[in-house]
C-alpha cells in the first residue's frame, strides 16, 4: 500500500511542479526564467523521486541522470531532467 501512496504522491508532486512551471512560463514569457531548470542536491532529488541517495547515485552511474558538478564534492539536478526521467519511466498502474 505503501508503494501506491509513494507513486500517488509523486504523480500529484509532479503535477504541482509542471502547474507551478507553466504559470511561471506564463508571466514571464521566456521559459529560461522559469523555475524548469531550478538546480537540486541529491537530497531534494531522493525525495521527490521517492528513491535512497545509492539509488540516485545508481541512476548517475548508469546515465539516466546527469548531475552539474559544483566543486569537488557537490552535485546539482536540474529538475527538467527529473521531470523527464520521470515520465520516461512512468508505469501506468
Amino acid at each position: 500500500m505503501s508503494d501506491i501512496f509513494s507513486e500517488a504522491f509523486r504523480t500529484e508532486l509532479q503535477d504541482i511542479v509542471t502547474t507551478s512551471v507553466k504559470s511561471a512560463i506564463a508571466q514571464t514569457g521566456n521559459p529560461q526564467t522559469a523555475s524548469l531548470d531550478r538546480l537540486l542536491d541529491t537530497n531534494a532529488v531522493s525525495e521527490y523521486l521517492g528513491l535512497t541517495k545509492p539509488t540516485i547515485e545508481k541512476l548517475v552511474q548508469e546515465g539516466k541522470l546527469s548531475p552539474i558538478e559544483i566543486g569537488e564534492r557537490s552535485k546539482r539536478f536540474r529538475l527538467s531532467e527529473i521531470n523527464t526521467y520521470l515520465e520516461t519511466t512512468r508505469r501506468v498502474v
